[in-house]
């Protein structure tokens, strides 16, 4: 972990002069600061494009997060992690960067409005590859999987027959959906025979187990369950991307409140509401980054009806 301190100057040359060194040493350095969509979309093209530049690939990243999937990608030859200020004094040297080809992997344009592009398809000309380049897919490890395992029957979870709540989203906020939803959905997912979880440090529902784990445990902890029901966020792209367990992803309709909160959402684009909800399920559509089959998506509507069509779409995993 690099960190700034006072962000002086002396300390910032200092490691511009490290990122000289390994460039004259023949390495690739690159910062990136990306969300987790990004993140999982990037790391399974780091074959394809490791072996276009044959050069071992270091980045320095701004979140230990991004570094715990990052790093595990045997295409990647390391990743340090620095706190955001420091992070964005290396990114400020533009000129030094470019004259040593540094590439600053931050800002993605892909909601262009007129002419869309998707996340992938940004992420490979950001790298100079074709759209068609191939994925090479990795395993993320759980590094402690004999107590997660342990600590999932502690909770009282059935193996194979629980589902992976996921109620908050950074981008969409908390309130894509009710409290009383997910207390509704927790009640018929036990009477299916299902043991609900949430992906939360407190408690959402009296009664449901919650959990809220290091990014790198999680593929492994939603392996063990066997569902995944969530707002969408990328959290629920890590999932699909390292497991192949069943997600169900649930978007905000024209009455989020998000639309009015957070209004960098299609900023510019004279739309209704609507139309953005309906543009948000094109835009960041799961199926679009992992491109497999078992994710069921959906704009929210009628709770009940929404919680029906859930549990219906379950997997149930016979052991």
């Amino acid at each position: 972990m690099l960190y700034q301190g006072d962000c002086d100057n002396a300390k910032v040359l200092e490691y511009l002069h490290l990122m000289k060194s390994l460039v004259e040493k023949g390495f690739e350095v690159m910062l990136f600061h990306q969300g987790l969509g990004e993140t999982c979309i990037f790391s399974r093209l780091m074959k394809a494009y490791t072996e276009k530049t044959k050069k071992p690939l270091i980045l320095i990243a701004r979140d230990d997060s991004r570094k715990a999937l990052l790093e595990q990608c045997p295409y990647i030859y390391n990743v340090m992690t620095c706190d955001i200020s420091f992070f964005y004094e290396l990114a400020s040297y533009k000129e030094f960067r470019a004259a040593l080809q540094i590439k600053n992997f931050e800002t993605l344009h892909y909601i262009n409005f007129e002419n869309v592009t998707t996340m992938r398809e940004e992420i490979c000309s950001f790298l100079g590859l074709p759209y068609d380049a191939e994925d090479s897919d990795y395993i993320v490890k759980s590094k402690f999987p004999d107590a997660l395992g342990q600590y999932f029957d502690e909770l009282g979870l059935k193996r194979g027959k629980s589902v992976f709540l996921i109620p908050h989203a950074l981008c969409y906020g908390n309130e894509v959906v009710s409290f009383e939803f997910w207390e509704k959905l927790s009640i018929r997912l036990r009477e299916e025979g299902y043991e609900p979880v949430f992906n939360s440090c407190e408690e959402i529902v009296p009664g449901v187990p919650y959990i809220y784990l290091p990014i790198e445990e999680v593929p492994a902890f939603a392996k063990l369950c066997g569902n995944v029901i969530g707002v969408r966020t990328g959290l629920l792209d890590v999932i699909a991307t390292f497991t192949d367990v069943k997600i169900q992803a649930v978007y905000p309709n024209e009455l989020c409140p998000i639309w009015h909160q957070n209004q960098m959402l299609y900023k510019g684009l004279d739309i209704s509401l609507k139309e953005k909800s309906e543009r948000a399920i094109y835009d960041m559509a799961i199926r679009r980054v992992v491109g497999r089959g078992n994710v069921f998506e959906f704009i929210h509507g009628n709770e009940e009806e929404d919680i029906q069509k859930l549990i219906e779409h379950l997997d149930v995993i016979i052991n």
